[in-house]
């Protein structure tokens, strides 16, 4: 189900009167970042519960979906601040 979202976020099209001004760059870009991890946060999860345990298979998934989300805080608050430093 990961992969399938991920493929699949960075083509919505959204309105162009949707779109915050000057903003459809980032948000484009923060798609194709969001679909690229969870592409392979999918591929992690599908490799490990196929050759590990399913014990250590599920809390391994469970810290790579933690160090994803962290990147994804992060992705946001970098683009935040990059955002607004190039439109001042």
């Amino acid at each position: 189900m990961f992969i399938v979202i991920g493929n699949t976020l960075p083509k919505i099209l959204t309105p162009l009167a949707m779109l915050p001004s000057g903003g459809a760059e980032r948000i484009s870009a923060a798609r194709r970042f969001l679909g690229t991890t969870l592409v392979c946060l999918g591929s992690i999860t599908a490799l490990t519960f196929f050759l590990a345990p399913v014990g250590f298979a599920e809390s391994l998934r469970q810290w790579v979906t933690f160090a994803i989300l962290l990147t994804w805080l992060g992705a946001i608050i970098w683009m935040n601040l990059g955002g607004a430093r190039r439109e001042a």
